[in-house]
C-alpha cells in the first residue's frame, strides 16, 4: 500500500474553505488504496486513527485560528482574539504567522516517523507557510513533494504585504522558487495561474497540472427537497472586501442600480458571510439608495454551508463578484452545481469570465464597460423566472477531477519515471 502525508494546518476547521479541496484529495487517495496521514494544527498534541486516515494533531504555539475542531479540543480554553496581536504576528513572520506551527510540525517526532516511508507529501495553501513545512519533511524523508496552490503566492498575491515589490516580496519569491524546484508536481486551480507561473518560473511548466475546484459532495436532490423558498431574494454568499481590498461592492451595485427602472420586479439583495462593521456600513449606505427604487439590501448572520446551499437553491438568482485576473472562487462551483441563474461581475478576459462564457445561466457583467450594464442585469432578472437553459458541465465533477489527479500521481510514481 502506498502512503501519503497531507500537511494542512486548517484540516478539521469547518469554517476554512480549504478543507473541501483537501477533503477531496484525501478521498481520491483513499479510493486509490493509499494509506493517508493528515498533519493538522490543534490546541494539544494528539494522534487519531480513522480507517485508512491517521490524524496527527500538532499544537499551535500561537493558538491562532487554524485549530483542529475535535470534540476534545473544543473543550480546551481558546485565547481571546486580539486584532493588534494578530496584525503584528502576520507582519513580523515570513511568509505568515503560521510558520511557527509549520516549523514545529516539521520537527515533530510523530510527523517525521509518519513521513519516513511516505511516497508523497502534499501541502495545500493558502497559507503558504505550510509549503515550507512540507518542503522540509520531503527533504528529510526523500518522499516526492506535491504542492497544491489554491491561490497564487507571488502571482497575483492576496496578502497586501507582498503585492508591491520590496524586501519581503523578494524573500518570499526566493522561498517560493526553492520549494517549487523541489516539488515533483504543482497543482493550480486555473490555466491562468499555470501560465503566469510558467512565464515567471519556466522550470515549473512540465510539472504543473491544472485541477480546478469542483462541485460540492452534497446530494443535489436532498438540497432541493429541503430548499428554503425566497421568491424575490437574490443571494450573495461569502466575503467582500475582507477577501481582497480591491473587492469594492460599488462595482456590483452601480450596474444593478442603472437597470432598476426597467425591471418590474422588486428584489432584495441578500448577503451572507463574515462581514466587518465597515462592510456592513457600506451595504447600509447602498440600501438607502436601493430603497428609493423599491429594492433593498439585507445583511444576514453567518450560517453553515448546508444551510446556505438550501437558501441558494430556493432563490430566483445569485450574485458573484470577482476582481481577480486568475482566481476562480470555489463558490462559483456551488452556484453552478445548484443550477441557479448567476449575475457575475468580473473583468473581461479574467479566469472567471472565461469560465462563465460556457455556462448559459451565468450572466457576465464587465464592470469596466458601463454600456452593457443595464441590458445584462435586465436579462438576468428575466432569467430569474426560471426559463434559462441549465448547464452543469461534467468536467467539474469530483470524479473527473480525480482522474486528472491520479493520472498525474501514477505517472510520477511509475517505475519508468
Amino acid at each position: 500500500m502506498k502512503k501519503a502525508v497531507i500537511f494542512a494546518a486548517f484540516w478539521g476547521n469547518p469554517k476554512h474553505v480549504g478543507v473541501y479541496r483537501v477533503g477531496r484529495i484525501i478521498n481520491w487517495l483513499k479510493e486509490a488504496d493509499y494509506d493517508v496521514t493528515v498533519v493538522a494544527a490543534g490546541l494539544t498534541d494528539s494522534i487519531n486513527q480513522d480507517g485508512h486516515v491517521k490524524e496527527i494533531i500538532v499544537r499551535d504555539p500561537l493558538k491562532l485560528d487554524l485549530v483542529h475542531r475535535s470534540s476534545e479540543n473544543l473543550k480546551a480554553p481558546v485565547r481571546k482574539p486580539n486584532a493588534l496581536r494578530r496584525f503584528l504576528a502576520f507582519a513580523l513572520f515570513i511568509p505568515d504567522a503560521h510558520i511557527v506551527w509549520s516549523l514545529r510540525a516539521a520537527r515533530s517526532r510523530a510527523v517525521r516517523d509518519a513521513c519516513k516511508d511516505a511516497d508523497v507529501i502534499l501541502s495545500s495553501s493558502p497559507l503558504e507557510s505550510q509549503h515550507i513545512g512540507s518542503y522540509l519533511l520531503a527533504k528529510y524523508s526523500g518522499a516526492k513533494l506535491l504542492i497544491d496552490m489554491r491561490d497564487g503566492w507571488i502571482d497575483e498575491p492576496l496578502r497586501p504585504n507582498i503585492q508591491k515589490k520590496g524586501v519581503r516580496r523578494t524573500i518570499e519569491s526566493f522561498i517560493e522558487s526553492l520549494i517549487l524546484k523541489k516539488a515533483s508536481l504543482i497543482f493550480v486551480t486555473t490555466r491562468m495561474w499555470a501560465k503566469k507561473l510558467g512565464e515567471r518560473l519556466p522550470f515549473t511548466v512540465d510539472k504543473t497540472v491544472v485541477i480546478t475546484n469542483g462541485y460540492p459532495h452534497y446530494n443535489k436532490a436532498d438540497i432541493e427537497k429541503n430548499k428554503i423558498e425566497s421568491t424575490f431574494e437574490i443571494l450573495h454568499a461569502g466575503q467582500l472586501k475582507n477577501s481582497s481590498p480591491k473587492r469594492n461592492p460599488d462595482l456590483m451595485f452601480i450596474p444593478i442600480l442603472s437597470a432598476i427602472e426597467k425591471i418590474p420586479e422588486k428584489f432584495t439583495l441578500s448577503f451572507y458571510g463574515k462581514l466587518d462593521r465597515n462592510e456592513i456600513a457600506l451595504l447600509q449606505d447602498w440600501n438607502a439608495k436601493f430603497r428609493e427604487h423599491g429594492w433593498g439590501i439585507k445583511v444576514n448572520e453567518y450560517i453553515d454551508r448546508v444551510e446556505i446551499l438550501k437558501r441558494m437553491m430556493g432563490c430566483p438568482g445569485l450574485l458573484s463578484f470577482s476582481v481577480s485576473e486568475c482566481q476562480l472562487p470555489s463558490k462559483l462551483f456551488e452556484y453552478l452545481y445548484l443550477g441557479r441563474p448567476v449575475l457575475v461581475f468580473s473583468e473581461k478576459g479574467s479566469a472567471v469570465w472565461e469560465f462563465g462564457k460556457e455556462i448559459p445561466q451565468f450572466y457576465l457583467v464587465d464592470y469596466n464597460d458601463p454600456s452593457t450594464f443595464g441590458s445584462i442585469v435586465e436579462y438576468f432578472t428575466k432569467g430569474c423566472k426560471g426559463d434559462e437553459e441549465i448547464c452543469i458541465p461534467e468536467k467539474y465533477h469530483p470524479e473527473e477531477l480525480k482522474k486528472i489527479f491520479l493520472a498525474a500521481l501514477n505517472k510520477l510514481l511509475s517505475p519508468a519515471s
